[in-house]
C-alpha cells in the first residue's frame, strides 16, 4: 500500500509539474489581420489570409513587487513593400486595450518605439477605448520589425489581460502608412482577428468613392430636377 501511494503522489507531482509548466509556457497571440478602413496595404510577407502583425503576451510569473505580475509583449511585423506602422509625430501607431495600465514597462529588444501613451490615445475610425500606444518614426516599424517589452502589472494571469473594446472581440488597433498608389501615399486601420458588427470601409490608394445613383433611385432625380427647373421658370416669369 506504501509503495502504491509513493507511486501515486509521483505521478500527481509530475502532473501538477506538467500542468504548471503549460500555465507559464502559454502565450496568448493577437492576430492583426483584419482590415478595418482606409485603403487597401500589400499583402503581408507570408502571403494573403496571414496576419500584418501579431502581439503575444507571455506570462513570466509574480513580479519581485508584491501584488504585481510579469508579462512580456511581442509585438512582429509582416509587413511587406515597405509599409510601416504608425509615426512619432501623428496620434497614431498601434494600441491596446487592457485591462489594467501597466505599473511599469521597460524596453527589451527589437526596435524600440519613439513614444509610448496610456492616455488620449486616438485610433481614428476605429471605435473603443485604449490605454496603451506605441509609436514609432515613419519607416522604422517596418518588413520583419519586431519591439519586445516587459510588462508589470496588477492583472493575475487569472485573469484577462486585454479587455474587450467598442466591438465584439476587439483588443488592439493598429495603422499601417506607406501605401503606395498612383498619385499619393496611403494608410489603413486594421483590428485583431475575431470581430464583429462593422463594415469595412476600404478603397485603392488614389482611388476616390463616386457615388453612382442605383436604377431605381433615377426616377427620383429626374422628379427633382424637373420640380426645381419649374420653381425657377415660375420665379422668372413673376419677376417679368
Amino acid at each position: 500500500m506504501k509503495t502504491y501511494t509513493k507511486s501515486l503522489l509521483a505521478m500527481l507531482a509530475v502532473l501538477l509539474g506538467s500542468i504548471c509548466f503549460v500555465g507559464t509556457a502559454s502565450a496568448t497571440v493577437l492576430e492583426m489581420n483584419t482590415l478595418y478602413a482606409g485603403e487597401y496595404p500589400a499583402a503581408p510577407i507570408s502571403g494573403p489570409g496571414t496576419p500584418w502583425l501579431t502581439a503575444t503576451l507571455s506570462y513570466g510569473g509574480p513580479s519581485a513587487t508584491q501584488g504585481l505580475y510579469d508579462y512580456t509583449l511581442t509585438m512582429q511585423s509582416y509587413l511587406s513593400n515597405n509599409e510601416f506602422i504608425g509615426g512619432a509625430n501623428k496620434n497614431i501607431g498601434w494600441a491596446f486595450s487592457l485591462a489594467n495600465i501597466p505599473y511599469s514597462m521597460a524596453f527589451a529588444s527589437g526596435t524600440a518605439a519613439n513614444s509610448t501613451r496610456t492616455s488620449g490615445i486616438l485610433t481614428g475610425s476605429v471605435p473603443g477605448t485604449y490605454n496603451l500606444a506605441f509609436y514609432w518614426k515613419a519607416n522604422t516599424f517596418t518588413t520583419d520589425s519586431y519591439a519586445v517589452y516587459a510588462i508589470e502589472t496588477s492583472t493575475a494571469p487569472t485573469s484577462s489581460f486585454f479587455k474587450m473594446t467598442g466591438l465584439d472581440g476587439l483588443y488592439s488597433a493598429a495603422h499601417i502608412q506607406g501605401i503606395t498608389g498612383t498619385n499619393q501615399t496611403c494608410s489603413v486601420w486594421i483590428v485583431n482577428g475575431g470581430t464583429s458588427g462593422f463594415t469595412p470601409s476600404l478603397t485603392s490608394c488614389g482611388a476616390t468613392n463616386v457615388s453612382v445613383p442605383e436604377p431605381s433611385e433615377l426616377p427620383l432625380y429626374a422628379l427633382g430636377l424637373v420640380l426645381v427647373l419649374t420653381g425657377w421658370y415660375a420665379a422668372r416669369r413673376r419677376r417679368q
